[in-house]
């Protein structure tokens, strides 16, 4: 199975999804800020097999510069110098619930032209999410799962 790291600000969403991934056998570790996000992948011994971040990190109901797009931009420079890496071969997937009004969906075709693998709208069904893991990590995931995430 896999190693996981989750960058999410929501408390409850994020716990709900560390629960689901380890329900289906992967080992979880999750972080609420950039900055300890790009720590764990630069300290990481086995390297994490696949990042899930959030585009946006909300301190008092606002967005912050230390959420996912600044990691992700972070990563596009490490991957650029050093191919080496093995954060350069993770996959990333990168998600957010801010895509409803005008203009939100381009964040994550932003997230994707910054490196994202693939990318989730929030709310998705983990069908989808099980789906993408029998892509990209190891051991994939268990099928059946229909519950919806937000």
């Amino acid at each position: 199975m896999a190693r996981i790291l989750v960058l999410e600000d929501d408390q409850t969403f994020l716990m709900e999804l560390q629960f689901e991934l380890e329900d289906m056998g992967h080992t979880v570790t999750t972080c609420m800020s950039a900055a300890v996000a790009y720590g764990a992948l630069m300290q990481a011994d086995p390297p994490y097999d696949l990042l899930i971040s959030d585009i946006y990190i909300l301190k008092n109901g606002r967005p912050i510069q230390d959420g996912g797009m600044r990691l992700l931009g972070l990563l596009q420079v490490l991957r650029a110098s050093d191919r080496s890496h093995p954060v350069g071969k993770m996959p990333v997937l990168a998600m957010s619930g801010a895509v409803t009004l005008p203009g939100q969906s381009k964040l994550l075709d932003m997230a994707k032209k910054l490196g994202a693998t693939e990318v989730l709208a929030k709310p998705f069904r983990l069908q989808h999410l099980s789906d993408l893991l029998d892509q990209f990590v190891p051991g994939g995931a268990l099928p059946g799962l229909q519950r919806k995430a937000g």
